[in-house]
């Protein structure tokens, strides 16, 4: 699976001035009472310049209430396109504040890992959660995402 990951990477690395995306994933709940969402969303894609190293950004979605929810820039994005192996922060613009920290894998399915969430005083993280979000289709992302 990870191999599948480094020729979708390694293909979109050929392309000049332009944004491949990779994914995107999400363990987002609607209620069906109230329409209200909570959860997590990330969405990743590579962006390469003529003539320059492919790289990796994205955006990651804490939604609590109307989807999509806050959206927050990733930063210190590290992947291994072998290991499938992917660690990335968000923080808040204004303050700098850590929101979330993720450490673990992506494959076809989706990201399986760590979360940790920075206290909103502080940015200091104090735990962290297992969480599985799942890959989702163009038609899955139009429900919950922009």
């Amino acid at each position: 699976m990870a191999l599948g990951l480094a020729a979708l990477i390694a293909s979109a690395s050929n392309a000049q001035d332009q944004r491949h995306d990779l994914g995107v994933f999400s363990n987002v709940q609607i209620s069906e009472n109230s329409g209200d969402c909570s959860g997590v969303s990330v969405r990743l894609w590579q962006e390469t310049k003529a003539g320059g190293k492919p790289v990796m950004s994205g955006v990651f979605y804490d939604v609590s209430g109307s989807c999509p929810g806050r959206k927050y820039s990733l930063g210190e994005l590290k992947f291994d396109s072998q290991s499938g192996s992917i660690e990335f922060i968000a923080k808040e613009v204004q303050s700098g504040l850590l929101v979330a920290k993720f450490q673990g894998l992506m494959d076809s399915k989706g990201l399986h890992g760590q979360f940790a969430y920075g206290h909103k005083n502080t940015g200091e993280v104090d735990s962290w959660s297992a969480v599985e979000l799942n890959r989702l289709g163009p038609k899955e992302w139009a429900r919950v995402g922009d």
